[in-house]
């Protein structure tokens, strides 16, 4: 937020269709949730907290500030008050002397309720429409002309869904926010309440929705879902009408992001610097930024999020950031990790970002990825034989068996390499 911006927001004088002020000074108001819910369901909007009819700042409380961000936090993940429950950051700013509260609201594929009630908005303000069929028949039609993330899929089970990513998911939401209500639920109730699991007030259909595949779905559920979905990384160095890897991922967003994670470390080298004095890998960040984006909004004929369960679900997982703090973070840190070249953010029929790479970073990985002679040998061996002993190795090689496993390590190192006892198996990708 810029002063500018603020000025901006505040000169409108009237409350637009996306554009609402509210005087709360000491604590935050019922009508601001009721708010949340209207801009939800309709453009999206702007609301604006110690600020009088007229765009006149008043300003907030500075001591009841941190309570007040607490309580709209944990306000929008009670499954009591909003439904499905949201994540929207809650930023104060500083404007003529005065402490303003500001958020953004996205509009989402989704109906929200607030209170069991559900809100419209228009030029007017916020209308509770819960009790007009024509309204609400309306709001469905919309949505779903508008997204494509809440298609129902009513035969769908959770026999179709990889539910044993449950546990990967919770301790994802416990490292971003131990209090996070999705962790004294069910996995039922975490669908529902992320707004994967719904019903069609309108139609009474009911079910997991195509964000509820996309981030659990099996492999062969997305297909037939979504057919032709595929992810395709590719890595070229100098001639760019060849690549030198690539890896095709049609699995599920959760697994997907793990295994575009990695190549992007397979084939860069990493970059550490303090960031709130801890040091963090500046090229983690860049890559974060740029997968989760690339999964998350595969349409980008809006100008808002395509698909804001699926976002609202990363944003939960510690996965991508809200709207403007990724791109944000792009902006910052890879003048940083590329020394000083900046991002570049194409939206067209195709999206790009393009992240400047110097050729050390790659002949760097390069140097700590290529495996020595002796380590192709062993590694040849085992994709011939995946049930090849050690000794048989050190054997073929006139080595030592010490000498063997100290050359395993070192391949684990660069590329994937298992060996389970159990089955006395050696397992490559």
């Amino acid at each position: 937020m810029t002063t500018e911006k603020m000025k901006e927001l505040l000169s409108a004088k009237d409350e637009k269709i996306t554009i609402e002020y509210k005087s709360c000074t000491n604590e935050i108001s019922e009508s601001v949730y009721e708010t949340v819910s209207s801009f939800s369901n309709r453009y999206g909007g702007w609301i604006i907290m110690g600020v009088c009819d007229g765009g006149i700042p008043i300003g907030v409380n500075r001591n009841a500030v941190k309570d007040m961000k607490r309580n709209f936090v944990s306000q929008l993940n009670n499954t009591n008050k909003m439904s499905p429950t949201l994540y929207l950051p809650i930023e104060e700013f500083e404007y003529e002397g005065k402490i303003l509260l500001w958020t953004y609201v996205t509009p989402t594929s989704t109906v929200i309720r607030c209170a069991g009630r559900v809100y419209d908005r228009n030029n007017e303000g916020d209308f509770d429409i819960t009790d007009s069929p024509i309204q609400m028949e309306n709001m469905y039609a919309r949505k779903t002309g508008a997204f494509s993330e809440n298609k129902l899929f009513p035969y769908a089970t959770e026999d179709d869904l990889h539910m044993e990513l449950m546990p990967t998911v919770r301790r994802l939401i416990e490292n971003k926010n131990a209090q996070h209500e999705w962790l004294k639920m069910t996995d039922h109730e975490i669908m529902i309440s992320a707004g994967l699991y719904e019903k069609n007030l309108v139609t009474g259909e009911e079910g997991y929705n195509l964000a509820a595949i996309m981030l659990f779905g099996k492999d062969d559920v997305i297909r037939s879902c979504v057919s032709g979905y595929v992810t395709d990384a590719i890595y070229r160095v100098e001639n760019m009408d060849r690549y030198d890897d690539r890896l095709q991922v049609s699995t599920n967003l959760i697994e997907s992001y793990d295994r575009l994670m990695e190549f992007i470390a397979k084939h860069t080298s990493d970059k550490f610097c303090l960031i709130n004095n801890v040091s963090t890998s500046i090229r983690d960040v860049i890559a974060r930024e740029v997968v989760s984006n690339i999964l998350v909004h595969r349409d980008f004929s809006s100008a808002y999020p395509k698909n804001p369960l699926i976002a609202n679900f990363f944003t939960a997982l510690g996965r991508s950031d809200t709207i403007g703090s990724g791109v944000k973070n792009l902006y910052k840190y890879t003048p940083i990790y590329s020394g000083g070249g900046n991002p570049e953010l194409y939206e067209a029929d195709v999206f790009r970002i393009t992240i400047p790479l110097t050729k050390e970073a790659t002949r760097q990985v390069k140097m700590e990825t290529e495996l020595t002679e002796r380590e192709q040998l062993i590694y040849n061996m085992i994709s011939e034989n995946q049930k090849i002993s050690v000794e048989n190795i050190a054997a073929k090689l006139d080595v030592t068996r010490r000498t063997v496993l100290r050359d395993v390590q070192e391949i684990k190192k660069k590329v994937f390499l298992l060996y389970d006892k159990k089955e006395a198996l050696w397992k490559l990708k």
